[in-house]
């Protein structure tokens, strides 16, 4: 890695002394050597592709995530922006994930699947009006499920902890679906993150 530092300078500080001498005493007008702007060049080009990783692993990430539920997420975000241009709920892009919120869709999905306030589909997250900023973090660690752990399989992983938890504690109860390892690690950063939170599980 130092090989290459030394290289990059190098190669600034040749192309710098290519330049008439007007530029290069510009250049260095402030006191600086050309070894010296060659590091702060390879500490731009540092950040710069640092950044660039991280988008791409962003734009990785929500595809895996979506992916994951053979994209229903953006079919339903979809649907979800054409009701909200009639006031029937709202969509809004939060922390990386879409956030739908009351309205037909944001009402009837976590009812449908349980009777709770929020639920997560890839990179969709579907909230009861009443939802608060805890309930709003809790589903946002599994959207970071998704994308960056289980993708494809988090939904049959999902299925396959829950059975196995209602052999311990009886099929539908709290307890089960507290000690899902999914909704575990969820609850475990929303207390975390909101301590005077109000959550049916304990840990």
């Amino acid at each position: 890695m130092d090989c290459i530092k030394k290289f990059l300078i190098l190669v600034v500080i040749l192309l710098i002394s290519g330049l008439p001498e007007q530029v290069t005493d510009m250049i260095t007008a402030e006191g600086r050597s050309l070894e010296q702007l060659g590091t702060v060049v390879w500490f731009n080009t540092i950040q710069f592709f640092n950044k660039a990783w991280e988008d791409v692993k962003a734009v990785a990430g929500f595809v895996w995530a979506s992916v994951g539920v053979m994209g229903v997420d953006m079919a339903i975000v979809g649907i979800s922006l054409f009701f909200s241009a009639f006031g029937w709920g709202k969509v809004k892009y939060i922390d990386g994930a879409i956030v739908i919120k009351g309205g037909l869709l944001g009402v009837s999905l976590p009812d449908l699947m349980g009777g709770g306030v929020g639920i997560t589909l890839g990179n969709a997250i579907f909230l009861i009006d009443s939802a608060d900023q805890a309930i709003l973090y809790h589903e946002l660690q599994h959207v970071k499920q998704y994308r960056y752990w289980w993708g494809p399989v988090f939904i049959p992983a999902y299925v396959v902890d829950y059975v196995i938890q209602t052999t311990k504690y009886g099929w539908g109860t709290n307890a089960a679906y507290c000690n899902i390892w999914f909704e575990e690690e969820a609850y475990k950063a929303e207390i975390k993150a909101f301590p005077q939170a109000k959550v049916d599980c304990t840990y």
